[in-house]
């Protein structure tokens, strides 16, 4: 064959690809975008949406998502182009064909002209609901149209079914299509159809577009988390999660692993997630009825043992042995837990308990969040949401005015095991890591944060006093953070009440917020990034915060803590240190990694996270916007760095 048939044979393909690509995203959305459907088919249709992110992430790897329409992605599609090209309209063929057998729906579009210069946003209507779906979504959604108007699709007909027309007509209008069909058996055929077929598509890729799609599958997934609040969402998401994997398993798979760790990551989110929208119902309630049972409504969701100061005592047994730091640490004791006659090793984070009136709102609220997060720590979490395994929690609040949480020893822990925190470590040229070892907790951390603020949790205590290694021998794990003093945390959607916060760490908090001023003020995700920024910044200059400043009185409270954001960003005059920590990163450590801290370090404004300093970050929407930028100009960025 001559070159010029060999490339005209190519860009034939190519076109191709856009067609059948394009065809069967809009019938993916067509499907995820009518109304009414019945409660019994929410799984369904959330797993339906997983799989339209499925086979975005695959376009978006072979550059069928952002490139214009004729672009030359025949290498990208590599010598697989035909049967890639086959499956992706074999997609499209069932979509149509499972639409053509249920022809029930109802389009309620009106042929009123007034009615019809009513959706001149139909552009923007289609984006919006693309934003429902993933970020991804939207970018095809915006590219779609704009190659639409350099070319209409002509090779559709010979790999689509003729009743492509009716289809895109009612995707036009996707708001205004009534779901009345009947048949879930089917339904759930067609997925396990769909997602054998993607499986294939990603199965055929090189192993660096596998990884492209996996990591593009992973960032959608937590989008779609954050996206959602609705109980009932997060548990039909969860169930079709759980048959996607049973799908995978029972297939014949070549490359089952990648995206199983990829599906176990979203269903442990959602566990999470699900946690905290059973928290959500209850405190909601209490508020509607103050005189709730709390307990008894907390029955069926938290599952982690509960123990009273009598019964701890008695099931507890201190380990002098191993200890935090380098002497006794009274709020993260060492110890065996006696359950069931095992003894178990554990060690208990213990924290004061403010005095509220016996039984009143204030002291069940309380109770509620001592137990979510004591529920939310014992289950199986995603590996890179770095957080102690909780076997029990004890609620000491009414005897001794304290609240604790008891952990596992890290796996293969021994009686000489000791706990430490970073920041006992900082300054330490003993136990001082590599420069890659650096970056890399530093990238970890970032990580366990982003993970975190996916299910809607905030962290308020992040800082080096509350990160823990397990060490032995003065040998320390620098790959294995753990991430503790939850204690503060709580749904972000509640408001943040007084509390006795130690004023060592209070360096480490957004400076509007430092000595507990405004104490009604809500905490923010910007806030923990913040003090995720102050952290790094120790890591890379393994130094601690208050020696980097060169704060003379320090834990002294002082009135120029609040000024430390300022210095740092060149913002206010006389600061007392000599020389700028954060411009040395660039020096010894790489812009990358300054860029990261940095943004953290603003975290408003086009700098910062994208977002305005007034807006309500509990908002979906607004959430996808900070993870987003989170996510692509943090963790990716200390992820990328090579050293």
């Amino acid at each position: 064959m001559d070159p010029l048939s060999i490339g005209g044979l190519a860009i034939g393909l190519g076109s191709l690809a856009f067609d059948v690509f394009d065809h069967s995203i809009k019938l993916f959305r067509f499907f995820s975008s009518v109304v009414e459907m019945p409660e019994e088919f929410g799984k369904c249709r959330l797993q339906l949406m997983i799989e339209y992110n499925r086979l975005l992430a695959w376009g978006d790897a072979v550059g069928l998502v952002r490139a214009a329409h004729g672009s030359d992605i025949a290498t990208s599609l590599g010598t697989n182009a035909n049967e890639l090209c086959a499956i992706v309209a074999r997609i499209g063929r069932l979509l149509e064909e499972f639409r053509e057998l249920n022809n029930r729906w109802k389009n309620e579009a009106t042929s009123d002209p007034a009615s019809e210069l009513a959706v001149t946003g139909e552009m923007a209507a289609e984006i919006d609901f693309s934003a429902k779906v993933s970020g991804l979504a939207v970018i095809h959604t915006e590219k779609l149209e704009e190659r639409k108007k350099t070319k209409r699709m002509k090779r559709l007909a010979a790999w689509a079914s003729k009743g492509a027309a009716t289809a895109n007509r009612a995707i036009a209008h996707p708001s205004r299509v009534r779901w009345v069909l009947a048949d879930k058996d089917a339904f759930e055929v067609l997925l396990v159809d769909l997602h054998k077929l993607i499986d294939r598509i990603h199965e055929l890729m090189d192993t660096y577009q596998k990884r492209q799609i996996q990591e593009t599958t992973a960032k959608t997934y937590l989008e779609m988390v954050v996206l959602r609040n609705d109980l009932r969402d997060i548990k039909d998401m969860f169930q079709a999660v759980v048959s996607m994997m049973e799908v995978t398993k029972s297939s014949c798979s070549t490359d089952p692993d990648r995206s199983e760790t990829t599906h176990e990551t979203l269903r442990d989110l959602l566990l999470l997630k699900e946690i905290k929208c059973v928290s959500d119902e209850i405190l909601s309630r209490l508020h509607d009825h103050a005189a709730l049972d709390v307990t008894r409504s907390m029955d069926d969701a938290i599952k982690v043992k509960k123990y009273d100061n009598v019964l701890f005592n008695e099931c507890f047994t201190p380990n002098t042995s191993g200890f935090i730091a380098n002497g006794v640490d009274p709020y993260r004791p060492r110890g065996f837990l006696n359950q069931k006659g095992t003894n178990h090793e554990v060690w208990v984070e213990w924290r004061a308990a403010e005095y509220q009136m016996i039984g009143s709102v204030e002291e069940n609220e309380s109770i509620v969040r001592t137990a979510t997060l004591a529920a939310m720590l014992s289950i199986e979490k995603p590996r890179h949401l770095l957080s102690p395994t909780c076997v029990g929690y004890v609620d000491d609040r009414r005897r001794n005015h304290r609240v604790g949480w008891i952990y596992k020893m890290p796996q293969g822990s021994t009686d000489q095991t000791r706990l430490r925190t970073l920041h006992s470590m900082l300054g330490n040229d003993s136990c001082r890591p590599t420069i890659a070892e650096r970056v890399s907790l530093a990238w970890r951390l970032a990580s366990s944060l982003l993970y975190l603020h996916t299910v809607g949790w905030l962290h308020k205590g992040v800082h080096s006093g509350n990160i823990v290694f397990s060490t032995e021998c003065e040998a320390v794990d620098f790959g294995s953070p753990i991430m503790s003093g939850f204690e503060y945390s709580r749904p972000q959607s509640n408001k943040t009440t007084s509390r006795n916060l130690d004023p060592t760490w209070d360096i480490y908090r957004w400076p509007s917020i430092q000595n507990e001023a405004p104490r009604d003020a809500n905490f923010r995700k910007t806030f923990d990034i913040y003090s995720l920024g102050l952290l790094l910044l120790e890591i890379a200059h393994w130094q601690p915060l208050h020696k980097l400043m060169a704060f003379q009185k320090w834990p002294t409270p002082s009135a120029e803590y609040c000024r430390i954001r300022a210095w740092l960003l060149d913002e206010e005059d006389l600061p007392p240190f000599k020389n700028n920590p954060v411009l040395e990163l660039q020096n010894f450590i790489g812009d990358k990694y300054w860029a990261a801290t940095r943004r953290c370090l603003v975290a408003y404004g086009e700098q910062g996270l994208h977002v305005q300093e007034g807006s309500d970050q509990s908002h979906p929407e607004i959430g996808v916007g900070i993870q987003t930028v989170f996510t692509e100009l943090v963790v990716e960025q200390l992820k990328a760095i090579s050293v």
